[in-house]
């Protein structure tokens, strides 16, 4: 039996600096994880708590990775070797003195104001651990930065990031196995290859802008934007794919809680919903604005159901970079734009984050010139 396990292995719950942390705090040597009897006095600051100035000199409050908060210990300016978490630190600090009403030369900060920067730091923990943990499941290139100016609360319970679309009970896709065999598929009427399928219409414009009456075939495709190129983005919509009856079961939930992740994937039967509340990738946080640069579509990638369709964000317009990505949860659209129309019809009653099943006005806050105050 125990020769069986040789080689049995499982991922341990503690980070690397937590270990060493607890390594430290033992006063156990390890030579794998680098803690010797030299560096025993090497401590982590995990956050800052507080801060006073006393006869000119700057002091704060000290968390240390590893130990309680019982242990914290009062700590001068010169002593901290974190410059991120005290600009960090200095910025809250400013931001709650000038809320309170406070001068920001204070030399001590009130009850409220310390609990205000303690919820801060706890926060920030969560989300880049949150961070983490979606940029180990995420198998695309680049990564995803985690950040809330806005206001305390942490990541989102019960959400989990996936790679491909969640399929619910009685709910089956036919993969795309083989494509067509044709030496040049727009000029060849061979029944059964997609432009054939589509009486030779493209799914692209020669500036290698989408079509819209057109949806498109084959794997998600990235374009590099350029001075004439409207970039689509690498990535579909992941959500999880459930029947209208189970969607139905669910709308009676959710509409008790006053919101729904529901909406229709109603391209040719209402047969498929799609669900947003538990699963779904990066494009789940993509916000509304009543003058978004995205634009949503219809497209048909691994699978050949038309009852089935992915749902992409393609780019109205040139994005710099760092700008918000954003949709209209209420798009209007060009009246032959048929296909994209139909799509935010059903975007306009749910969107991606969810929205209220009752028509009630909901202000929106996207801050535009054109906001139209309300998204419904």
């Amino acid at each position: 039996m125990a020769q069986d396990l040789k080689d049995c292995r499982v991922s341990c719950k503690l980070s690397w600096e937590d270990l060493q942390a607890l390594c430290r705090r033992e006063r156990l040597v390890c030579k794998q994880l680098s803690v010797t009897k030299n560096n025993f006095n090497d401590y982590e600051v995990e956050y800052l708590c507080n801060y006073k100035k006393h006869k000119g000199r700057e002091f704060f409050l000290v968390k240390w990775k590893g130990y309680t908060e019982s242990e914290n210990t009062w700590e001068p300016f010169k002593n901290l070797k974190c410059p991120i978490l005290l600009h960090q630190f200095r910025q809250d600090m400013k931001t709650a003195l000038l809320q309170a009403n406070k001068p920001l030369d204070s030399e001590s900060l009130s009850t409220p104001i310390v609990s205000f920067l303690l919820q801060r730091a706890k926060q920030r923990l969560k989300l880049q651990k949150w961070e983490d943990l979606m940029n180990q499941t995420c198998k695309q290139k680049g990564r995803i930065f985690v950040c809330n100016e806005v206001d305390l609360d942490g990541p989102p319970k019960n959400f989990i990031y996936i790679n491909e679309n969640k399929l619910g009970k009685g709910v089956n896709v036919n993969p795309v196995i083989v494509g067509c065999e044709c030496d040049d598929c727009f000029s060849q009427p061979v029944d059964g290859c997609c432009p054939g399928l589509l009486k030779h219409r493209r799914a692209y414009n020669d500036n290698r802008q989408p079509m819209a009456e057109v949806g498109e075939c084959g794997r998600c495709r990235g374009f590099t934007k350029t001075a004439s190129l409207w970039s689509i983005l690498e990535s579909c919509v992941l959500h999880q794919i459930i029947t209208t009856e189970e969607a139905e079961r669910r709308g009676v939930v959710y509409d008790k809680q006053g919101v729904t992740y529901l909406f229709d994937l109603d391209y040719v039967d209402d047969v498929y919903t799609i669900d947003a509340a538990h699963y779904g990738n990066i494009s789940h946080f993509v916000n509304h604005s009543c003058d978004p640069n995205l634009q949503v579509y219809n497209v048909f990638i691994d699978n050949l159901d038309e009852r089935l369709p992915r749902i992409a964000f393609f780019a109205k317009r040139g994005i710099r970079a760092g700008e918000e990505l954003t949709f209209d949860y209420k798009m209007t659209v060009d009246p032959i734009d048929a296909e994209s129309s139909k799509m935010d019809s059903e975007f306009s009653r749910a969107g991606i984050e969810g929205s209220p099943i009752k028509q009630i006005h909901m202000e929106c806050k996207c801050g535009v010139k054109t906001c139209r105050k309300y998204l419904f």
